[in-house]
């Protein structure tokens, strides 16, 4: 990072727990990490934010100004407009970090109205930081870089002595699920239905669970990170509530003059036994079920990156790659393509939201049935949560293995993607195997 401007230098440490505590009694902070994969090199840090982002479906708000509008992708480009793409590390040095909603998938494409969302959460949250302290794994440095310094008591508080950790919090009632398995089984029927007449291919059927809960917000983190890994972590911690995701999948990557994304689809549980788990990993490569799956989304998803790039650019990188996470395997491809000239950020990420692999194909009528089936509103879940930065690049996870902490209630979700020869049993068990372990750990490690 010595080619970037930096502020202060902070000691190294692999664990930013540390720093984001003695930021934490600042407003809108902001920590995206991506340590907890192989080779995950940095973590990004920022709070007090020179103008915070909220948008409520009708009017977005950027610091002081109110924007009437029903697509804040537009506005935002217009207020940010693409600057060119600059090689720049680390990745982030000023600009929006944040969250996208799942429920701005009607700012992109006119659908059945969602249902409503759970938590009170505005449909995109963020901020404007014109710094941050960002961590390189690599290069093993911590700085504070930024287009302007931190305000004094930013900087007073990243010199200070090392801040004791609250780290407590607690489950007050066992997690409940507004989707009862006799529910779901209802839903699924319902949705087979669809598929078996034509309707869709392919849709993604989730549950959502809630606890009531009280404590910090960190600590919830560091326990969502130990019970499910951080491909793609984020916290963001706003005064209508919280956002705690640990990802696996990358929904949209922007540099150097391509966008890439990164969809999973196709899913099998980890064994403690070595030999089961290579065996659980080898029969998912091999299911004809979850490469259909995934071809389906891989399909989808280079329509997408069509609308936006340039002709003959589109390509796939990796098809059915399948990948280890600490609880469960997946099958993941990628796909990229070269922007037409003129497309930032906004513009792409416009394009593509939200990841067909959380809806289904195709995407519009997959979103207006999971709109009929689902009985509330999925708020932050299966959104993206990253950051657009100043030099034009962005990056943005697929808000997966996400939960929302508003109101004393910590709100989850897990589903999974419905086909024709899905069955509703094997269903429940993936969404048992994708966050099962998180809502027994929850409880356990309180």
């Amino acid at each position: 990072m010595s080619t970037i401007p930096h502020f202060l230098i902070l000691p190294y440490s692999a664990d930013l727990t540390e720093v984001a505590s003695r930021l934490a009694r600042f407003e809108d902070l902001a920590w995206l990490t991506s340590s907890g994969r192989r080779g995950g090199r940095y973590d990004i840090l920022a709070a007090a934010p020179s103008a915070t982002v909220r948008f409520d479906g009708r009017r977005l708000e950027i610091g002081d100004e109110a924007i009437t509008t029903e697509d804040p992708f537009e506005a935002l480009r217009i207020r940010y407009p693409a600057a060119p793409d600059q090689r720049a590390s680390p990745p982030f040095t000023s600009g929006f970090i944040g969250y996208l909603g799942y429920p701005l998938h009607a700012s992109c494409e006119r659908q059945v109205q969602a249902p409503a969302d759970p938590t009170g959460m505005p449909m995109l949250r963020g901020g404007i930081y014109d710094w941050a302290v960002v961590a390189d794994h690599r290069l093993q440095q911590t700085c504070v870089v930024g287009r302007s310094a931190p305000p004094d008591e930013v900087m007073e508080a990243l010199r200070s002595p090392r801040v004791p950790l609250k780290q407590r919090y607690a489950l007050t009632s066992p997690f409940r699920s507004t989707m009862s398995e006799d529910a779901y089984r209802a839903a699924f029927a319902e949705l087979k239905e669809h598929i078996l007449s034509g309707d869709c291919y392919q849709v993604n059927l989730a549950r959502h669970f809630a606890a009531s809960c009280s404590g910090d917000p960190l600590a919830l983190f560091s326990d969502f990170q130990r019970l499910q890994g951080a491909s793609y972590g984020a916290l963001l911690n706003y005064e209508e509530g919280v956002v705690l995701s640990v990802s696996p999948e990358r929904f949209a990557y922007g540099r150097d003059g391509v966008i890439s994304t990164r969809p999973i689809k196709g899913t099998a549980p980890r064994a403690s036994h070595v030999a089961e788990d290579r065996r659980l990993a080898d029969e998912l490569r091999r299911s004809s079920k979850n490469h259909a799956e995934n071809l389906m989304i891989v399909d989808l998803l280079r329509n997408d990156l069509g609308r936006i790039c340039e002709i003959g650019s589109v390509q796939v990188d990796a098809l059915c790659h399948a990948t280890r996470h600490s609880n469960v395997h997946h099958l993941q491809s990628v796909v990229s393509g070269r922007p037409r000239p003129g497309v930032g950020a906004w513009e792409a990420l416009a394009a593509i939201f939200p990841c067909g692999s959380i809806t289904g194909a195709p995407k519009i009528k997959a979103i207006d049935i999971i709109n009929e089936l689902e009985p509330v509103g999925r708020s932050a879940y299966c959104g993206a949560i990253g950051y657009v930065d100043s030099s034009g690049q962005f990056d943005f996870n697929v808000a997966i293995r996400t939960a929302v902490y508003s109101d004393n209630e910590l709100h989850v979700w897990g589903g999974g993607g419905i086909v024709a020869d899905s069955q509703a049993s094997e269903e429940l068990e993936e969404i048992e195997a994708k966050i099962g372990r998180l809502l027994r750990g929850l409880n356990q490690l309180q």
